[in-house]
């Protein structure tokens, strides 16, 4: 059904992580104009028109926005070019989900553990680190070094002494705009998990909870993600022991509408929480939710920026994170290097298990040293479904089965990605 047909939507970005923001607004019946500084993207590609425009020219972007009779602006996961889209929105009086305070907390990891402890939740132990002097008053190893509003886990390293870390600490804080860092103790042991909420007219459900498989090949480098697991095996206990908090903590910044996505380490019914976003995630969990239960978050996104309204289905009626199926998120890793071919993410396209592929490089393509440790070294996320545990392992050995990406000098460049035999599934 064409919803918005007749509204001329701006997506502020033509990478990977707006190509479902322009083809979810296409299908909607939304007129798509897509700009940034590239010549090219693949967003662009599938935009009604683009242009050559920089998403942080503010004063071009005001004018396009004139001259071509925009009715609302919006982007993907990227939280520079949504704190851009805000910026422009508020100039032209245009509906926006957020507000700059609510921002302000959601991206910088100090405040937004001053207002974790307000409403209960625990976070995890932090050192003083305003210069480099503190740093030699830390006595407790490994810790975990981050830029405060840094993002994609961009500049964070773990650290075993006192000489890592002051080099860390120049690291990190090229990946702050604030110069800013946070030291916290590096939390060994426990599992790591993500929730997913929805927020409409102030009504927080939780749309999914998934357990995250992290890689720890890359010594001194921030674990990344190999898989995502929906449902979690920690439901029921983060139901019974955090949920309600983080409730509290959306309604305590006045929350109205929009999805916030929070990371935490649990052990039994210990729960520290120590990342969070307003906005839509990386992960693109939306896929996954609305196979399972409908409800489409981002088309509510768009819905919000064209008509001012997050609609399209009730999250009280529609949301349930007690999945009666079984999900993965397989998240290929690669080393640096050249690529020369990734042409089997064609292949597993068209399996009957995977429900969706977002591919980040193609064939000859660069992945820098620079991005090791960083979601940047992501291949792709592949969205395999199936009705139980086993078969959901099934698909995956199938899919990994079919996972093969070399460099240009025939050397592989897959991390060892996720161990199906070997996981804790405890169904």
């Amino acid at each position: 059904m064409l919803e918005l047909e007749g509204k001329r939507l701006l997506v502020l970005g033509g990478t990977v992580s707006t190509y479902d923001v322009v083809s979810h607004a296409k299908e909607l019946g939304a007129y798509v104009i897509v700009t940034d500084y590239l010549d090219g993207g693949v967003s662009k590609e599938i935009a009604d028109e683009s242009y050559t425009i920089s998403t942080s020219d503010l004063d071009a972007l005001e004018q396009l926005v004139i001259s071509k009779q925009i009715d609302g602006i919006f982007t993907g996961c990227s939280e520079v070019n949504i704190r851009f889209v805000q910026e422009l929105c508020a100039r032209m009086k245009m509906p926006f989900y957020a507000t700059p305070e609510q921002f302000a907390v959601s991206m910088n990891k100090k405040r937004f553990k001053e207002q974790c402890r307000k409403c209960g939740i625990s976070v995890a132990e932090e050192y003083l680190a305003q210069n480099k002097e503190d740093l030699d008053k830390i006595r407790e190893y490994p810790v975990i070094i981050k830029p405060t509003d840094g993002y994609a886990s961009r500049g964070i390293s773990i650290c075993n002494d006192v000489e890592e870390l002051r080099e860390a600490f120049e690291h990190a804080l090229q990946y702050s705009k604030t110069g800013e860092v946070v030291v916290e103790k590096y939390i060994q042991g426990y599992d790591d998990i993500c929730m997913y909420y929805t927020i409409q007219d102030g009504n927080v459900t939780l749309s999914a909870m998934t357990d995250r498989d992290v890689n720890t090949q890359q010594e001194g480098k921030a674990p990344q993600p190999n898989a995502l697991l929906f449902p979690s095996r920690h439901l029921d206990s983060y139901m019974k022991n955090l949920h309600e908090n983080v409730k509290e903590f959306a309604r305590s910044l006045q929350m109205q509408n929009g999805t916030m996505f929070i990371q935490a380490f649990v052990k039994g019914d210990e729960f520290i929480v120590f990342e969070m976003g307003y906005r839509l995630c990386g992960a693109n969990e939306y896929v996954i939710v609305s196979k399972e239960n409908e409800i489409n978050t981002l088309d509510m996104y768009i819905q919000m920026a064209l008509t001012g309204k997050f609609q399209g289905w009730d999250n009280t009626k529609y949301d349930n994170p007690y999945f009666k199926n079984k999900y993965c998120i397989l998240i290929p890793l690669l080393k640096s290097g050249k690529i020369a071919s990734c042409s089997c993410l064609d292949t597993i396209r068209e399996m009957p298990e995977v429900i969706h592929v977002v591919q980040f490089y193609q064939d000859g393509e660069v992945v820098p040293e620079e991005t090791m440790g960083s979601l940047v070294q992501s291949l792709a996320r592949i969205y395999v479904y199936a009705e139980n545990t086993e078969k959901l392992k099934q698909a995956i050995h199938k899919v990994q089965a079919c996972l093969h990406v070399e460099d240009t000098d025939g050397n592989p460049m897959l991390l060892q990605g996720f161990d199906v035999d070997s996981y804790n599934w405890n169904d």
